[in-house]
């Protein structure tokens, strides 16, 4: 993927509804680059509304690019070889 409006056409093509902000409906948060404009030094402003929603006991999943690539389907997942 190169970017958020890939990310954001791939969450609807597979049935996924994309918002802009983290919130009680949030179920996933894909997490993508570290930005220099992030609020805090190792968080943005969706991580830290993830981490306020669960101190309300909402969990909401937190994955990578590789594994919502995965999860997608565009990424087959890898299998170890012995």
């Amino acid at each position: 993927m190169t970017g958020r409006a890939d990310a954001e056409r791939l969450v609807r093509k597979v049935g996924g509804i994309v918002e802009r902000r983290v919130g009680h409906e949030t179920n996933v948060l894909v997490l993508g680059r570290q930005s220099p404009i992030w609020k805090a030094d190792s968080k943005g402003q969706k991580l830290l509304d993830t981490d306020r929603e669960r101190e309300f006991g909402r969990n909401i999943a937190r994955i990578g690019e590789k594994r919502f690539l995965t999860l997608a389907g565009v990424v087959q997942p890898r299998k170890d070889v012995t």
